[in-house]
């Protein structure tokens, strides 16, 4: 699609993936060397809206112009071959690689790991591939969405009659969502009260990551109703006209997450360790702000055109998230073993120096080696993953649709 009124693949999509996997790649990468920073924090949102866009898409053509409702069948099954072979492929491998073998094939860690549960239990939070937390996450939005627009779908049946007023309740039960799930979060913050650990599952769990979810959804109704020939929101209209407005609000909301965190340029917004459940909140808002907003960029710019087209339009980055996947799932576990590992024993011989400390600086340039030899490693992994799995499943996924409706 390249003005916004006709449907069709949104070609700068992988490009969104290839950015979010590699700002969580930069996020794990300073987690294992001992320099976590809240800056690169924004690539499981950005995960979460594109997967909103994406899904919601064919559901939103379904409640505002009445199209045939999507097949439950064959969304179940497009979600199951593309999430889980890949997964359960690298899951052992890297229970292997790591030495968690005896964790996660346990009675318990088969059903918790393999399952998609570990996010739900602190002490299984970060157990398995780590990072799989987010799956759990993706997991119970893939399971919730057909059904919200199930409900959502009585709605317009009862009280809308045009595809204007359809796409309006669509709008509103979009926004009552967000709005949903920033009062889960008030209540988690208020409940827990200092206990931030406590509050982890909580605040992490789908009622409290549907808005990042919802933002992506609330760009595809905008799509879909500008697919109409509904010109629906100035904002959209202006973001396909000027793709870096929406590309400059971004790097505003991520100045501002290092404005919440203290770290921010000009300073911080002044939040103290009493208000933490505010900043936690504040800070969810603005990295789904970021997230939404990069979105919306790369759906309304044009490969290859403008500043934005031109970014998202290059070939390796196109390529990088067709293989995001693989490179999300298996790329903590090649840093912990190269990078992270390295970082540890030099840590422990007194080789390594930290900013404004003493020590042989030199041994640095040999951590940042193995931190590109893992991006190396983790991206030929995601690229065997792709080739071997992902793409032959999805593939299959495709073929029995066809055999389906050909039968």
């Amino acid at each position: 699609m390249t003005d916004g009124t006709k449907p069709g693949r949104l070609p700068l999509v992988d490009s969104l993936r290839a950015i979010a996997a590699l700002l969580i790649f930069g996020y794990h990468a300073l987690y294992v060397t001992g320099h976590l920073s809240s800056y690169l924090s924004v690539g499981v949102p950005l995960f979460y809206c594109i997967s909103g866009l994406l899904l919601f898409r064919p559901f939103a053509r379904s409640l505002i112009h009445g199209d045939e409702r999507p097949s439950a069948r064959a969304y179940g099954r497009h979600r199951l071959f593309r999430i889980v072979p890949a997964y359960w492929v690298a899951l052992p491998l890297v229970a292997l690689l790591l030495g968690r073998v005896a964790e996660v094939f346990s009675g318990s860690g088969v059903v918790t790991y393999f399952g998609f549960l570990q996010a739900y239990r602190l002490e299984t939070f970060v157990g398995g591939i780590g990072q799989a937390w987010t799956l759990c996450v993706e997991v119970a939005f893939y399971v919730f969405l057909p059904i919200w627009a199930a409900l959502l779908s009585l709605v317009t049946r009862r009280v809308a009659a045009t595809t204007q007023s359809r796409g309006r309740v669509v709008l509103i039960g979009l926004g009552l969502l967000i709005l949903a799930s920033v009062a889960w979060k008030v209540l988690v913050v208020a409940h827990y009260g200092g206990d931030r650990a406590g509050a982890i599952v909580p605040l992490t769990a789908l009622p409290a990551a549907v808005d990042q979810f919802a933002l992506g959804m609330l760009i595809a109704a905008l799509l879909v109703l500008r697919e109409g020939g509904d010109e629906g929101s100035r904002l959209l209209s202006l973001c396909f006209k000027r793709p870096w407005v929406p590309a400059l609000g971004a790097v505003m909301a991520y100045v501002l997450i290092g404005a919440v965190h203290g770290n921010a340029p000009f300073g911080s917004v002044g939040f103290g360790t009493e208000a933490w459940g505010l900043a936690t909140i504040t800070d969810h808002e603005l990295r789904a702000l970021v997230a939404g907003s990069l979105v919306l960029a790369g759906v309304c710019a044009q490969p290859g055109l403008g500043l934005v087209g031109k970014a998202l339009g290059a070939g390796w980055l196109r390529r990088v998230g067709e293989v995001s996947y693989g490179l999300y799932l298996w790329h903590l576990a090649v840093l912990t073993v190269l990078a992270g590992n390295l970082h540890w024993a030099l840590g422990e011989h007194g080789y390594l120096a930290e900013p404004g400390g003493t020590g042989v600086t030199g041994s640095w340039p040999v951590i940042l080696l193995a931190v590109f030899a893992s991006l190396a490693v983790s991206l030929g992994l995601a690229c065997l993953s792709w080739a071997l799995v992902e793409k032959r499943l999805i593939a299959k996924s495709h073929r029995h649709r066809q055999t389906v409706q050909g039968g």
